[in-house]
């Protein structure tokens, strides 16, 4: 255990340090210290927290979501791990009641904590994916999640490298009620009316708009 530890110590500064981890036992250590980090985040919202301590611990989060915002070897940010159900430890025995044993992903707890705390709502993994991808489908689907990401500025038609979109797997998703068009913009809609009619725009609008309508 204490070699494991050394291993994911180390990994974990070269990570931060710029250097990505190249060997698969490198890459297993390093996710999973982020999936630990995840974790610890969740037994911090279950305990009680002291006003004096409050601030500093959400510099602390801030800095590590919004400085270092450290990613798995899929590209997988906190945020997208907190609204994971396979954001799994081998033992979930975290609290001495066993009452929440299992599934203790998607958390609105950890998710809210760190949105507060600066995490980039739309940052994109390896499959160019956002967190609103991954709340969305029907696995991990918790309607408080994806409301909050939505409420908060989460992309309802930001497209993966598969060309699917958040408002896609909602739709598709039959344990959602949310009201898609609640979420979606005019100007959000027109840039899906370009994409998909495959209207030109490049070099006719300035760069700025190009960048907002290839992201849908």
């Amino acid at each position: 255990h204490l070699q494991e530890c050394s291993t994911a110590a180390e990994v974990s500064q070269q990570q931060f340090n710029g250097v990505d981890p190249i060997y698969k036992r490198q890459q297993e250590s390093w996710d999973k210290v982020l999936r630990i980090l995840s974790h610890l985040l969740l037994l911090t919202t279950q305990l009680s927290r002291e006003p004096h301590t409050e601030l500093p611990l959400r510099k602390s989060i801030h800095q590590l979501v919004s400085v270092m915002d450290p990613r798995t070897t899929q590209g997988d940010s906190l945020l997208h791990l907190s609204v994971s159900k396979s954001n799994t430890l081998k033992t979930q025995a975290f609290f001495e009641d066993g009452s929440q044993k299992s599934e203790l992903f998607p958390s609105l707890p950890v998710a809210t904590l760190l949105v507060e705390c600066g995490a980039r709502l739309n940052a994109t993994n390896a499959l160019e994916s956002t967190p609103l991808h991954t709340a969305a489908c029907l696995p991990n689907f918790q309607k408080e999640v994806v409301e909050l990401l939505l409420s908060e500025g989460g992309h309802m038609d930001m497209r993966n490298l598969q060309g699917v979109r958040p408002s896609q797997l909602l739709a598709g998703n039959p344990a959602s009620n949310i009201t898609i068009t609640k979420y979606m913009s005019l100007k959000c809609l027109c840039a899906q009316v370009i994409s998909t009619s495959s209207l030109p725009y490049r070099g006719e609008v300035p760069r700025m708009l190009e960048e907002f309508i290839e992201a849908h």
